[in-house]
């Protein structure tokens, strides 16, 4: 049986996918792991509106500035954490 966080944390899941489903670069935001392929599809949603458009690099800078902002949040983390004996 699922507790109480499960499922609070179940339905924002669900309306974070609801909010991002139509927006494309917003939603290649949130898949840091698969990020080429994410930009990839902005770049195609982008053409079907407008043959000119050119977003690939737009996306991918981005995404990688989103992995860079992780790993350096994740340092500082790290870095408290020690300095504070637990890790």
């Amino acid at each position: 049986m699922p507790r109480g966080r499960d499922r609070f944390f179940t339905k924002l899941d669900e309306l974070e996918k609801k909010a991002l489903q139509g927006d494309p670069k917003a939603a290649a935001k949130q898949q840091i792991s698969a990020f080429p392929m994410s930009a990839r599809v902005v770049q195609a949603e982008g053409q079907k509106y407008n043959k000119k458009n050119y977003l690939l690099m737009h996306a991918m800078s981005a995404n990688a500035g989103g992995q860079i902002g992780s790993i350096i949040a994740a340092a500082v983390m790290l870095s408290v954490l020690a300095g504070m004996g637990i890790v």
